[in-house]
């Protein structure tokens, strides 16, 4: 089956307009053509390493916090079986 040629040229054009970007938005946010992919693995190396730095701080104060209050239990029941003791003393 044969298209015309006016057609032809209309889905072309339209096609070609819709491909073209307005001036300024060429590169979308997240291409990166001019960086080197030395450079990326750096990025990625840091954004990794801060995490897991993050991440060990955070680990590190919720077991300091978690011991304290482990070391705080201990000592309130160690005073409570000094009660108990003392009492059973009296009683007998």
């Amino acid at each position: 089956m044969m298209v015309p040629a006016a057609t032809a040229n209309a889905r072309d054009s339209r096609s070609r307009t819709a491909r073209t970007l307005p001036p300024g938005t060429e590169k979308s946010m997240c291409s990166m053509p001019d960086v080197s992919i030395r450079l990326r693995f750096y990025i990625v190396l840091v954004c990794v390493s801060s995490s897991l730095l993050v991440l060990g701080v955070w680990g590190w104060a919720s077991s300091a916090q978690a011991n304290r209050s482990a070391a705080q239990i201990f000592t309130r029941s160690n005073a409570v079986a000094a009660d108990i003791a003392s009492l059973r003393e009296s009683l007998s």
